[in-house]
């Protein structure tokens, strides 16, 4: 069976991918609460650092998604944080 290039690129089914990203959040937090000034789902390493289609669409992975709160996301801009 072909896997859809965007799942092979995510890692995991889009309802996988939904839960992934909830478990990221506080318990009180559900999808209805993404959106403009809601939470937004960032890319912990920006995929504006990527230097070709290939490093792209690592930087596309699963992993590599976390929820922030619009605020924190549009101040983060394309920046890499260091979380260690």
């Amino acid at each position: 069976k072909r896997i859809p290039k965007q799942k092979k690129i995510l890692g995991c089914s889009i309802k996988f991918f939904i839960e992934y990203i909830l478990s990221k959040c506080p318990k009180s937090i559900t999808i209805l609460d993404f959106g403009k000034f809601g939470y937004h789902i960032d890319h912990i390493i920006p995929i504006s650092i990527a230097k070709t289609q290939e490093e792209a669409e690592k930087l596309c992975h699963y992993t590599n998604f976390q929820p922030l709160w619009w605020r924190d996301n549009i101040s983060k801009s394309n920046k890499l944080i260091n979380t260690i």
